[in-house]
């Protein structure tokens, strides 16, 4: 359901972080129920993701076409230095210990945090 919102970019609940609040909290309970919590990470990841797209389109809305140049340099900047973190995830030994599904949840979580940062930094230029 808070993708659903997060999906239709309303203007009251799309781009704050209360709603970045929102998805952690739903992320959390998720993986509370100890069921499917490869899959909670990964719709955590695409929601974080959803949210980098609609705040980025709503900023570029806002600014002017020189600004927006800027944000567009800034941003192929970011998703280059995103690529190189996501070749190589720090992991701490005990995560590296982890196989399988556990391991893979972990490293999508971290994604999801890369990507979370960079929504809550676009977020404050609004």
């Amino acid at each position: 359901m808070v993708l659903y919102f997060v999906l239709l970019g309303s203007k009251s609940f799309g781009q704050t972080t209360i709603t970045i609040d929102s998805l952690e909290e739903s992320y959390q309970i998720c993986l509370d129920k100890g069921i499917n919590m490869l899959g909670c990470s990964k719709m955590y990841y695409n929601q974080m993701d959803s949210m980098l797209n609609l705040v980025y389109r709503k900023l570029c809305k806002k600014i002017s076409a020189s600004q927006g140049s800027k944000l567009k340099s800034e941003q192929l900047k970011w998703l280059s230095t995103r690529d190189q973190y996501f070749k190589n995830i720090p992991l701490d030994e005990d995560v590296k210990a982890l196989q399988g599904e556990d391991r893979e949840m972990v490293v999508i979580s971290k994604k999801a945090d890369f990507v979370k940062e960079r929504v809550l930094g676009l977020i404050k230029k609004l």
